[in-house]
């Protein structure tokens, strides 16, 4: 199989800057962002370009099945693939570095309890929205069955983020998103065992032991199982904990000095660019270190010479959520509803409709963000408020899957 790589690297780039001048559009359109204090606006930023790295990844795939003669697999570059595992793997660092300090404060039952509410209607009514759109899709277009057992436990599956089997009986019903609910498992993982776990860890170990040691353990004990226990989330325990180690880098004047000078941009940039380009697979190896290198220089102070503190980014990162879950939507409609119209485009020129699904998804997303993702952040904040004296665990604390 081959990839018309020139190509698809021009459809990229162009597709990253038709995403910026959408994200500026939006801005220009009063799309609001938030003002919190103490939002890290480089992460932000950092959130808009990752999501956008997925949907690429995605289309290439697609360009694989349906025009290169391949099937609905990884791609065989190294770098395409990457660019979307990669991702995937900076957003578990942010979620890690967002709820670190949580952990910290050790555990109380209450703050914990908040923070699953807050959680819960911050990432759930999105996905009750993508799965919406999935099912619309199939009963307009697709083979399906309506029975008990293809709808009920289906949709709870697909809604709790567990697993993605046949939706109303559509034996690929996943590619329709693009299959982009595994990583909100963990996720959900991290929330409802990890973090306590790492909270009583640190309520026993306070005064003994420096707040890094218990992420530093995290990565070496899980990296030790899984050269003996072939387990496959073993692989994602160290990203989080990674992000908690950014957090703590934060507070070292050397560390922040050091990721915003030059040479330590262009340091922590290339070795993003090598692990995405040699990477043998997108999580657990070691190349995952240059990946959290990159991140924790950008919370401790690389904005990549400013570009993470465009505005047109932050807008972007608002969106970022909903780019990630509705662009496979976006994708679908192209290659299955287009398909007749793509036959007459010549293959290698396809990546070249990558900036015209970019502002596609953004427009798309920045609705689904003012009109559900916005209100479920509200409504949660306020369930909070009102059943619990605990305040919410963190401030727009904007993490996905």
């Amino acid at each position: 199989m081959v990839y018309p790589l020139g190509m698809i690297g021009v459809g990229i780039g162009l597709a990253y800057l038709a995403a910026f001048a959408a994200g500026g559009l939006l801005l220009r359109c009063g799309f609001p962002l938030s003002s919190s204090p103490g939002r890290n606006g480089r992460i932000d930023g950092l959130r808009g370009l990752l999501a956008l790295s997925v949907m690429m990844h995605h289309f290439v795939i697609w360009m694989q099945a349906t025009q290169l003669g391949g099937s609905w697999e990884r791609p065989t570059v190294l770098f395409l693939e990457n660019l979307g595992g990669g991702s995937v793997s900076i957003f578990f660092m942010i979620t890690g570095f967002l709820f670190h300090r949580v952990a910290l404060e050790g555990f109380h039952i209450s703050r914990i309890a908040a923070l699953w509410v807050g959680r819960f209607f911050r990432l759930t009514p999105l996905v009750a929205a993508s799965v919406v759109a999935t099912c619309l899709i199939i009963l307009w277009t697709q083979d399906y069955s309506i029975r008990p057992d293809t709808v009920f436990t289906p949709l709870l599956s697909w809604v709790a983020a567990v697993g993605q089997p046949p939706l109303l009986g559509h034996a690929d019903s996943g590619r329709i998103d693009a299959y982009v609910l595994w990583s909100l498992k963990y996720e959900w993982a991290f929330y409802l065992f990890g973090l306590p776990l790492m909270a009583i860890a640190y309520d026993l170990l306070r005064g003994k032991a420096p707040n890094a040691a218990l992420p530093l353990a995290l990565i070496f004990g899980s990296l030790a199982m899984a050269r003996w226990v072939a387990l496959d989330w073993l692989a994602f325990p160290p990203l989080f904990a990674m992000g908690m180690l950014a957090s703590e880098a934060t507070r070292l004047d050397e560390a922040r000095i050091w990721s915003s000078s030059g040479a330590g941009m262009l340091t922590a940039s290339a070795g993003l660019l090598a692990a995405l380009a040699c990477a043998p697979k997108p999580h657990g190896t070691s190349w995952d270190f240059l990946l959290g290198l990159f991140f924790a220089s950008v919370a401790c102070g690389n904005d990549i010479f400013g570009l993470l503190r465009r505005r047109a980014f932050l807008a972007l990162g608002e969106c970022s959520y909903g780019i990630y879950l509705f662009h496979g939507v976006v994708l679908f409609a192209l290659f299955d509803f287009g398909a007749p119209a793509l036959v007459a485009l010549d293959t290698a020129s396809l990546p070249l409709l990558l900036p015209l699904v970019a502002i596609v998804v953004v427009a798309l997303t920045a609705t689904t963000f003012v009109v559900i993702e916005r209100p479920g952040i509200a409504f949660g904040r306020a369930m909070v408020a009102r059943f619990s004296s605990a305040a919410p665990a963190t401030s727009e604390d904007e993490a996905i899957g």
